[in-house]
């Protein structure tokens, strides 16, 4: 009885030797196809690095890296939909696989989808802090991308981190000099926010939003001399610029010179009527020519667009 069922027993140790051998073949494959297409990719022969990946996808529909490799290089040209579908697979298979998440966001940025954008980094951040510091060369427009959209939410940390990175890889850009120092006017830091104007106007000596975004650090710092410099050559290159109309405006108001103020206050409403705090300068310029009832209604124009606590304190004190 023994004896008959040995050559089983010994048949199913063999079955599994050789299914051992051959599962171990098979990662072989699929580690050496990963392993020429980065040879490829780091080539740029995008098309053999592609058929590399595809082949090890082949070998382990289950690789997570090989589908993210592939991604990359759709990704890295241009085929964006393709890059996508690749990285979101590497995801469904390795869910804490952090560089997919970076790479799909920065993927989602460069097609401009920018609240799925936002998703994938912080899911990315969530599981590796590390990845904050990773810089990829090519991404600049997709760190700027995500650095304004995270300003514009007033995640200014993220904001920050996204534009400097960009600034990094593309030091010879005017914008994210002037995104960055929209930042730093926000926290405040003047210094630092005329550092970045200067270089952006250095870079393009006809930027009008530059020279407005320095005047307007100037006048922070109660500097209005220079503030009126730079705003007068704002308004000289882009007269449509409301914000310089503006800022002109508020100093012209702090300097007493009253019908300048009411003048550029003016344009600057006919150019943003939407403006709650341009009423309430406005407001104050007609109470200090004494006309108190198109105060009265500048004041209530105003409340009725202001929406930060502060300011709607302000306007309040202003009518007591």
């Amino acid at each position: 009885m023994l004896s008959k069922h040995k050559p089983v027993a010994f048949s199913i140790v063999l079955i599994g030797f050789v299914c051992a051998l051959v599962t171990a073949s098979c990662a072989e494959k699929v580690e050496t196809y990963i392993e020429r297409g980065d040879t490829y990719q780091a080539r740029q022969q995008w098309q053999e690095a592609i058929s590399q990946y595809t082949l090890a996808i082949e070998k382990d529909t289950g690789s997570a890296e090989a589908y993210f490799k592939r991604g990359i290089v759709f990704r890295t040209n241009r085929s964006y939909e393709f890059a996508v579908k690749d990285l979101t697979r590497a995801i469904e298979i390795s869910p804490l696989f952090a560089r997919a998440y970076v790479a799909r966001g920065l993927t989602f940025s460069l097609q401009n989808s920018m609240k799925l954008a936002m998703e994938d980094m912080d899911r990315a951040l969530n599981i590796d802090q590390m990845l904050a510091k990773d810089i990829e060369p090519e991404m600049g427009l997709a760190y700027f991308r995500l650095g304004v959209a995270y300003r514009e939410q007033g995640r200014l940390v993220n904001a920050l981190a996204f534009i400097s990175k960009t600034i990094t890889v593309e030091p010879q850009l005017p914008d994210p000099y002037i995104e960055r120092a929209r930042i730093y006017a926000v926290r405040g830091w003047t210094t630092v926010q005329i550092a970045d104007l200067n270089k952006a106007i250095n870079l393009a000596p006809d930027n009008a939003i530059a020279y407005s975004l320095r005047g307007a650090a100037y006048m922070a710092d109660n500097n209005f001399n220079k503030a009126l410099d730079d705003l007068n050559r704002a308004i000289v290159l882009n007269p449509s610029l409301a914000e310089a109309y503006a800022d002109r405006g508020w100093i012209y108001y702090n300097m007493q010179n009253i019908e300048a103020a009411a003048n550029d206050l003016n344009i600057a409403l006919m150019l943003q009527p939407d403006s709650g705090i341009l009423y309430f300068h406005r407001a104050l310029v007609y109470q200090a020519q004494g006309k108190k009832e198109l105060a009265r209604a500048a004041m209530i124009k105003a409340m009725s667009l202001v929406t930060d606590p502060e300011l709607i304190r302000q306007i309040e004190k202003a009518q007591e």
